[in-house]
């Protein structure tokens, strides 16, 4: 976004520039020193030279090629300006993304959390009733197998949500340093 906003404000700059090339320019020059053919009179005071010139330029006979100019940097400053336009909306639909995301990451933890806690609370249930004779060990091994199954998803979730975290603090403007 910072590359589109110094573009359009180059491009304002040829504007200013290709407007000031359709007026006049005046140029003013002045010079002294001293002139003398014999190095005797050379400081005498009747050799000293004097010259002011000024000089005055009209752009007339460039066949609207100023003009053209002047439209040409208006018509790139509009193309940049909506260049400029897409790239902020760009971004303001990627912070928007990334908020939706961050937000959906966020409630997909808080339900696998829940699922790893029932499934914490099958498998010890299953422990004590194999303790007790009622189920036996392949009972306990599928709700242990279901309580990592869920821890190894929350896992995956909790990356999910960092990675989601990340992607905000990107779409925010972060982790970028200007050189």
């Amino acid at each position: 976004m910072a590359e589109a906003e110094q573009q359009l404000i180059a491009a304002n700059a040829d504007i200013t520039v290709a407007r000031a090339a359709l007026f006049p320019s005046i140029q003013l020059t002045a010079s002294g020193g001293y002139q003398s053919s014999a190095l005797t009179s050379l400081v005498s005071p009747q050799s000293r030279v004097y010259a002011l010139t000024a000089g005055l330029t009209q752009p007339i006979f460039h066949g609207g090629a100023l003009r053209g100019q002047v439209a040409f940097s208006n018509a790139r400053y509009t193309e940049l300006l909506t260049t400029y336009r897409k790239t902020v909306l760009t971004a303001f639909s990627d912070v928007e993304n990334a908020l939706v995301a961050a937000q959906q990451t966020a409630e997909q933890q808080m339900r696998q959390q829940d699922a790893v806690a029932t499934a914490r609370r099958a498998y010890e249930f299953a422990q004590k009733q194999m303790s007790a004779g009622v189920v036996n060990i392949l009972t306990v091994l599928n709700t242990e197998n279901a309580l990592f199954s869920a821890q190894d998803q929350l896992v995956q979730v909790n990356y999910l949500r960092l990675q989601s975290l990340v992607n905000l603090f990107t779409a925010l403007g972060g982790g970028w340093h200007e050189g």
